[in-house]
């Protein structure tokens, strides 16, 4: 469904497609499913896969049928983005590195922001 990779390291790429994510530490040679926990708290329909690259540490987010989840790279832990954002399908994530904003696409619910702070990753923040 969609495909995601970290802009300093174009080996390390993350891939989903409708109820699953997948890592990969050597361009896609070997292929490690990273789902972990999501099944469980999400309503799958995964739609779009984001890399957060950031000096604080490096996350990845998907946008799902049930809203937006993130993850430490390579972890299996998923949690909820914010509580802001309503329980929505999310169609599209874009990350704009510069102004440390992810950039939420939804189906009838319009465009969300959310800052991304390391101190406040997990805490609510979409607009």
């Amino acid at each position: 469904a969609d495909v995601a990779m970290d802009p300093t390291n174009s080996n390390r790429v993350f891939a989903i497609d409708n109820d699953q994510v997948f890592a990969s530490n050597n361009g896609g040679v070997v292929w490690t499913d990273v789902t972990g926990n999501l099944g469980t708290i999400s309503a799958q329909d995964f739609r779009t896969v984001e890399y957060i690259s950031d000096s604080d540490g490096d996350s990845v987010v998907i946008g799902t049928r049930s809203g937006v989840y993130s993850v430490p790279a390579f972890g299996t832990v998923w949690g909820r983005l914010g509580s802001a954002l309503p329980d929505v399908l999310v169609f599209d994530l874009r990350y704009i590195k510069t102004q440390k904003t992810l950039i939420a696409g939804t189906l009838g619910r319009g465009v969300w922001t959310y800052e991304v702070n390391a101190d406040q990753f997990m805490r609510d923040g979409f607009e």
